[in-house]
């Protein structure tokens, strides 16, 4: 009798533990942590979310930094970062809706795209200094050993006076031009006012091939010289577009600047691409009668995305 009651009490412990009272089952060397938010296993979930079914799928993330939802056009601005995905090492598109930076290799390397375009809309007014705009396509020929030629353009209405990159990037859509191997097409577009993200923005790269200028916001400065200053807006512009600096790579030069307000800038002044060129702070940087030029360093990565190692 009391061997059957020890057997009863010793299979009713036995059930209680196998049915979890408290305990996992899945204890072995398959067990998953408990997580929280996006499966981190130092932020515990809420109790409503432990109730969720073990089995079932994470949570999808939110978008990374700089990335739109649904898309791969990151919420760029000036220093924002791109989307985290391996950039193509040798494109045989390009996508004029990606992210800035995004067609770099595909105006680098030789083949298969073999000519740039450059489209330019302007607002009657704003039409760009053709010297300046002639020291650009000179460089960018010179860096890609490529024939760039100017092509199509439309004239734009005023604006109110302010206009959002976004806006901008709707603009593009109506462009002549677009990236058909084995051109690649930059679309310029030469605003009148200011941007509606901030009043020291002279220009943003906001897509692949797609930038927005507003010379009325250097044009006014004080003690600088216009070709000077326009010439080393423009070519800071295109700059991006060829992913400078470190927007979807890590330069063996390590010279990306660690401030995270001057994002994808160099920490040289001398160089086109430092972080003041695209702000209202320009006369602090161009004080000559000459447009800045990318600096060595700037020039060694363009030939490394060129040869493929980054």
């Amino acid at each position: 009798m009391m061997a059957r009651r020890a057997l009863a009490i010793f299979s009713l412990l036995a059930l209680l533990i196998s049915t979890g009272c408290g305990l996992s089952r899945n204890t072995g060397k398959d067990a998953k942590p408990r997580t929280g938010a996006y499966g981190d296993p130092n932020s515990l979930a809420s109790p409503t979310e432990t109730a969720t079914d073990p089995a079932a799928p994470p949570a999808e993330p939110p978008p990374g930094p700089g990335k739109a939802p649904g898309n791969n056009i990151p919420n760029f601005q000036p220093g924002a970062p791109p989307p985290t995905d391996e950039p193509e090492r040798d494109p045989e598109e390009v996508d004029d809706e990606s992210y800035p930076g995004a067609a770099a290799r595909a105006m680098l390397r030789p083949q298969p795209f073999t000519e740039i375009v450059i489209e330019i809309d302007s607002v009657p007014g704003q039409e760009p200094d053709e010297r300046a705009l002639n020291y650009m396509i000179d460089t960018l020929s010179r860096i890609t050993g490529k024939r760039v030629i100017r092509e199509g353009g439309n004239s734009l209405p005023s604006t109110d006076g302010t206009t959002t990159a976004s806006q901008v990037r709707e603009m593009s859509k109506r462009r002549n031009t677009h990236s058909v191997a084995p051109r690649v097409s930059l679309y310029l577009a030469f605003l009148n006012g200011r941007a509606a993200e901030s009043d020291r923005i002279l220009g943003y790269a906001v897509l692949s091939t797609v930038i927005g200028f507003y010379p009325d916001r250097w044009r006014g400065l004080a003690n600088v010289n216009n070709y000077a200053v326009e010439g080393s807006i423009i070519l800071h512009e295109v700059g991006h577009l060829l992913a400078q600096t470190e927007i979807d790579y890590v330069s063996p030069r390590h010279r990306k600047s660690s401030n995270p307000a001057h994002g994808n800038h160099t920490t040289n002044q001398a160089s086109v691409m430092y972080y003041e060129v695209e702000t209202t702070g320009i006369s602090s940087v161009v004080r000559g009668s000459d447009p800045l030029a990318f600096d060595a360093d700037d020039l060694a990565d363009f030939r490394d995305m060129a040869a493929g190692r980054l």
